[in-house]
């Protein structure tokens, strides 16, 4: 079994890891995750330029905010006429079809 301070490393290195794998993909030439260029979809700011690093992980950020909201972070893409989620909102971004 493991104590307080593996657990802590073991979710400290997974959050780490996710962070780092979305900013850097959304910030990069293909301004998208893997999963989002099979789909031809990418994430930009709202004037259409590739996100920076920073923007990048306000976006993460506000995700972690989408998911406290039981979900409905999310929900919301479905009713806004650009289909933003509450993280889009927080880091002016927008999901876009190349």
């Amino acid at each position: 079994t493991f104590g307080f301070w593996e657990k802590a490393a073991y979710y400290g290195m997974i959050t780490l890891t996710a962070w780092l794998y979305d900013s850097l993909f959304w910030s990069s030439e293909y301004e998208a995750t893997p999963g989002k260029i099979i789909f031809g979809m990418k994430v930009t700011d709202l004037c259409g330029r590739r996100l920076d690093f920073k923007r990048a992980s306000v976006r993460w950020l506000g995700k972690i905010v989408s998911y406290l909201t039981f979900g409905a972070g999310f929900l919301i893409i479905g009713f806004t006429s650009k289909k933003q989620g509450l993280h889009d909102f927080i880091a002016k971004t927008i999901v876009i079809q190349k």
